[in-house]
């Protein structure tokens, strides 16, 4: 909650509920708070099966909510409806709770069945993953000779690591199997069931950009109250993809985690490298000090894809209008067209007071 109470967002949406709804105000706060209570809670099993992964926990959802604050003007928040603001903060908190999967289908995956033979849902779960493991023939290969070297512990590292790329690239669909099953009839605004919204909006953080303009940008919710899908479903893939820093990365994790896989460890290394950032409407900065070129260049390459996210976003930005509403001005709030990478940097020797390495974009 204290947290919570710290966030822009949060604090529009409790006063204008206490300025609109009365006693209805006290439903939507507890929703919100129920949301992101059972959200911070599954959040922490995620490193349960991807001990190599950058953090997605509790620390990542509120910072992606911290981001949508800062992405969002001022003028901006003010005007927009109490259900948006709800959708903003449910968003930032369920996204990403397909990273969390039921064990049972963890299992399945390992092939451990509950029961001496499988069961039709265990049989059907295992040729989902099995399909997507098959994507990956170098590895199969792999882990077939060191068994037979009897390397156990390395293939099972191997097999470990398919899942965890498994979980990731799926997480989305997921997210939205999580939303049907335990918030389809909870997430309400009055009497507007906001649950399909909600998982159409998580779906979408991993989908392409522009995907978004499909969405509706006038879903009514009441006489005066609408949502602008797209509107919020920019906010939400920006805010995630601009938590990037060391605050994923503790330094006593990378440590004790024993990160064996290279892409993971790159991972970690880029996170653990960004100091400092500045995340405005009209400007996106990273300050980095790097201890080798390539983190230098995964953090470069990272920014990349930010500016990606940025051309596609303000390209969905741009384009929203409707039939209903005359004024849609607000949400086309101004994105800075790339990150400023000028403080991304080598390391200086405190000795010779020289760069540590002289970078090369080679």
């Amino acid at each position: 909650m204290e947290k919570l109470e710290k966030n822009k967002i949060y604090t529009q949406l409790v006063s204008k509920c206490n300025y609109e709804l009365n006693q209805e105000s006290a439903h939507i706060i507890t929703l919100i708070n129920d949301v992101v209570d059972e959200s911070c809670s599954l959040s922490k099993t995620i490193i349960k099966h991807m001990p190599e992964y950058t953090l997605h926990d509790e620390t990542h959802l509120f910072r992606v909510l911290m981001i949508m604050e800062r992405l969002i003007p001022e003028s901006t928040l003010l005007l927009l409806s109490i259900p948006e603001l709800m959708l903003l903060i449910i968003t930032a908190f369920l996204h990403d709770i397909g990273m969390a999967p039921p064990e049972d289908k963890v299992k399945a995956w390992k092939r451990i069945w509950n029961e001496s033979e499988p069961t039709e849902e265990e049989l059907n779960e295992f040729s989902k993953f099995n399909r997507f493991r098959d994507t990956f023939p170098n590895k199969i290969l792999e882990i077939e000779k060191l068994r037979n070297n009897d390397h156990f512990s390395q293939a099972t590292l191997i097999e470990d690591y398919i899942i965890s790329e498994y979980i990731r690239s799926t997480h989305e669909e997921r997210a939205r199997e999580y939303i049907a099953l335990n918030w389809a009839d909870k997430l309400l605004y009055k009497d507007k069931n906001l649950s399909y919204e909600v998982s159409k909006l998580c779906f979408s953080h991993g989908a392409n950009a522009l995907s978004l303009l499909e969405l509706e940008t006038n879903v009514l919710c009441d006489e005066s109250n609408f949502i602008c899908l797209p509107f919020i479903g920019v906010i939400l893939r920006l805010a995630d993809i601009l938590d990037f820093d060391a605050k994923r990365t503790p330094s006593v994790l990378f440590s004790h985690l024993a990160v064996k896989n290279p892409v993971s460890l790159k991972e970690w290394q880029k996170h653990r490298a960004v100091q400092s950032w500045i995340i405005k409407p009209d400007k996106i900065a990273f300050h980095a000090k790097c201890s080798h070129p390539a983190i230098e260049k995964s953090i470069y390459d990272f920014c990349d894809q930010i500016d990606k996210e940025l051309i596609n976003c303000n390209n969905v930005l741009s384009r929203i209008n409707d039939d209903f509403r005359d004024e849609m001005g607000f949400y086309r709030i101004p994105l800075p067209p790339k990150v400023d990478r000028s403080k991304i940097l080598p390391e200086i020797d405190i000795l010779t007071d020289k760069p540590i390495y002289i970078y090369g974009h080679l």
